[in-house]
This record gives C-alpha cells, sequence and structure tokens, in this order.
C-alpha cells in the first residue's frame, strides 16, 4: 500500500492548568491580604491594649497618690495629737510609696502635655503640704503638742489639701476620658479584625468552592476523555486489526508502539514482546537477489518527513528464519500542531505476485521459443518448396484467383 498517512490528534484540552493556576494565585494574594490585614490589625488592636493599659496605670497612679496623701494626712494628724513616732514610721512609708506613684505617674505622663502640667503643680502643692508637716513634727519634738496644733490652725493645710485633690480629680476625670476613648477604640479595632476575618474567610471559602468545582468538573472531563479515549483506543485496535495488510507504528526515536495481527504473522514477532524495541530488531529485510542489508524507511521518513518506499527485490527474513518478498511504504505521523511524532510503515507479502510474475516471464519465454521454433519450419518449408519449384522438369505456372 502506498501514500499512507496518519495524523494522531491528541485530545483537546481545555484551561485547567490556567484556572488552577489562577486560582492559587487568588489564595496566595488572599493568604497575603489576609496577613497584611491581620498584622494591621493586630497591631491597631495592641496599640489600643497598650493605650488601655498606660491609661489604666494613670489612673491606678493617680489613685496611690490619692491613697497614700490621705495616709500621710491621717498618719500626720495622729501623731500631732498623740506624739506616737510609729505614727511617723508609717507616714514615711506612705510618703515613699507616694514618690514612687509620682514618678511612676511622671513616666507614663511624658507624652501628655496637660497632665505633665497638671503633676508640676501637683508636686509643688504636695512639696508646701510636706514643709508643713515637718515644721508640725518638730513643733511637736521641742514645744509640744499645743504648739503644732496652734501652728496647724493657721497653716494653709485646707486650702492646700483641696488644692491637692483638685488637681487629682482634674487628672483623674481626664484619664477616665482617655480611658473610654481607649475603649471604643479597641473594641472598634476588635470589630475591624473580626469583620475583616469573616470577609476573608468567606473569600477563602468561595476561592475553596470554586476550586473544588473547577477539580470536580475537570474530573469529570477526565473520566469523559479517558471514556472516550478508551473507545477511540478500542476502534483504533479494531481498525488496525481489520487491515488486511500489515501495519507497524513507531515513534520518533524508531521503537515499536503498535503492531497489528498480520505484522505479528508476517515478522513472527508477538506485539506484546514487539512494542518498544527498535524497528530494526523486528523488522529485519535484505535484498533478494544480494542478500545485502535493505534500508528501512522508518528512518528516512523521520529526518524528511516524506512518505518513503521500500526498494524493490527486498526480503522480510521473519523471527524464524523464514522469508517472503515484501512491498511496503512509511510514511510520517504528525500531531495536531504538525509535529512529526513517528511513522506508519504498511508493507505486505508479495510471494503471490512475484510467483504470478514468474509464471508470466516462463510463460512469455515458452511463448517466445514456439514462435520462434514455427518461424524456423515455415523458412526450411519455403526453402524447400523453392527447390523443388525451380528444379521440377515440368513446366509450371502458378495463377492468382
Amino acid at each position: 500500500m502506498k501514500n499512507k498517512a496518519a495524523v494522531f490528534a491528541p485530545i483537546p484540552t481545555n484551561s485547567f492548568e490556567s484556572k488552577v493556576l489562577m486560582a492559587f494565585v487568588v489564595s496566595v494574594l488572599v493568604a497575603i491580604g489576609l496577613a497584611a490585614t491581620s498584622w494591621k490589625m493586630a497591631t491597631s488592636s495592641a496599640e489600643a491594649d497598650q493605650k488601655l493599659r498606660h491609661t489604666r496605670d494613670m489612673l491606678d497612679a493617680i489613685g496611690s497618690i490619692r491613697m497614700n496623701t490621705l495616709s500621710i494626712e491621717y498618719d500626720t494628724q495622729g501623731y500631732r495629737f498623740t506624739g506616737d513616732t510609729a505614727r511617723l514610721t508609717a507616714r514615711d512609708q506612705a510618703m515613699a510609696a507616694r514618690k514612687a506613684a509620682i514618678v511612676t505617674l511622671t513616666s507614663l505622663s511624658a507624652d501628655h502635655a496637660a497632665q505633665n502640667e497638671r503633676l508640676t503643680l501637683l508636686q509643688a502643692v504636695l512639696q508646701e503640704r510636706m514643709a508643713i508637716a515637718k515644721h508640725v513634727e518638730e513643733l511637736v519634738k521641742t514645744q509640744g503638742s499645743q504648739a503644732a496644733a496652734d501652728y496647724a490652725r493657721t497653716a494653709p493645710l485646707q486650702q492646700t489639701r483641696e488644692r491637692v485633690y483638685q488637681i487629682l480629680g482634674e487628672m483623674e476625670a481626664i484619664e477616665k476620658a482617655r480611658l473610654e476613648d481607649n475603649r471604643l477604640a479597641q473594641s472598634s479595632a476588635r470589630a475591624r479584625t473580626v469583620g475583616m476575618d469573616a470577609a476573608v474567610a468567606l473569600l477563602l471559602l468561595l476561592v475553596l468552592f470554586a476550586t473544588y468545582y473547577l477539580i470536580r468538573r475537570q474530573l469529570q472531563l477526565t473520566r469523559a476523555g479517558q471514556l472516550a479515549l478508551a473507545n477511540s483506543e478500542e476502534s483504533l485496535s479494531i481498525t488496525l486489526q481489520s487491515i488486511g495488510d500489515a501495519v507497524v507504528a513507531t515513534d520518533t526515536a524508531a521503537r515499536i508502539t503498535r503492531m497489528n495481527a498480520v505484522a505479528e504473522r508476517l515478522t513472527g514477532w508477538p506485539a506484546d514482546e514487539a512494542r518498544g524495541r527498535l524497528i530494526e530488531e523486528v523488522f529485519h529485510i535484505v535484498h533478494e537477489t544480494t542478500r545485502a542489508p535493505a534500508v528501512i524507511p522508518v528512518t528516512e521518513v523521520l529526518a524528511s518527513g516524506e512518505v518513503r518506499e521500500l526498494a524493490n527485490h527486498t526480503m522480510l527474513i521473519a523471527r524464524d528464519g523464514s522469508e517472503r518478498p515484501i512491498a511496503d511504504s512509511a510514511a510520517p505521523i504528525h500531531n495536531a500542531d504538525g509535529h512529526i511524532q513517528g511513522v506508519v510503515l504498511v508493507f505486505r507479502d508479495v510471494t503471490r505476485e512475484h510467483q504470478a510474475e514468474k509464471v508470466i516471464r516462463e510463460q512469455h519465454s515458452q511463448l517466445e521459443q514456439r514462435v520462434e521454433e514455427r518461424t524456423r519450419l515455415f523458412r526450411e518449408s519455403e526453402v524447400r518448396y523453392r527447390t523443388v519449384f525451380m528444379t521440377s522438369p515440368e513446366a509450371i505456372i502458378l495463377t492468382r484467383l
């Protein structure tokens, strides 16, 4: 058979890979967005929490100053009335605790000008009260409780006390307002975080659902494609086995990929054993007369991409050593893109044709011999006739009708 070509078209593919890649990119972007948003929300929440703790620490420090101031006043009055030095010890402890609270408050209010200003005023008033308390202590020790009481009545104790609590009240009011603002900011940050987390989670669910749908649809298409491929493979196998000529297909490395039953019978190689072998291992051909190895056209077809035929007088030597003359052709196998992906070799046993040609040649030779013999006999008969005619003693006249 001549001029046979085959084109193996792959099963059409959809844009599944691009869709999966897009889903992956979207997931990565969502993850990056989630990370960035989470970081920002966490930062905002942490800032809100820090501000809230800062305000609470400020209120605790103000409360400690208030409580220790009351304790100092109580212990100072107790010492003035009773002269008990234990009250002085308790007062000194309260003064140390108040000083530590003032240091803490000073550090906490470093970035708040209004509180710094009030804290400066508070320290000045407390210094004034400390001076009064020290003088009362000295009077009790040197002149007695009455002298200390007389001095206390003339000292600005009431005014400084009111001023201290006024400043503390103002500072506390400011911090309580800031505390409420910080609580609102913290709640707002948490609400934004929860909302953003919910939105991102919903988006991720949508991406996952879309990916699941895409993969499920691709699996369905794959199963359908596999079924179609199996049907196509079965149809191709049936068609291949139904061809009367021997058919061998190879890949681009000249290794056998397919054989039909006729090719198995002529070469003596079962398809399962021949598959994967080089074509020259199975398809062994020589010149009928010279016995020189014949050129297998598969390599030429792979190199040129054109149809090639076997030379005349080619003999196929089967696996069992039997020989038979064959005629064949080889054609390239193209894919959908037009690239060569193999060769199909089609050949047939021409023993009968050769026998018929031999008989015809023999009969022709016999016919030529008969014609030559008849011609020779005719010529000999003519010579004899002429000799008799010319040598006859009688008169002979020949006429035409």
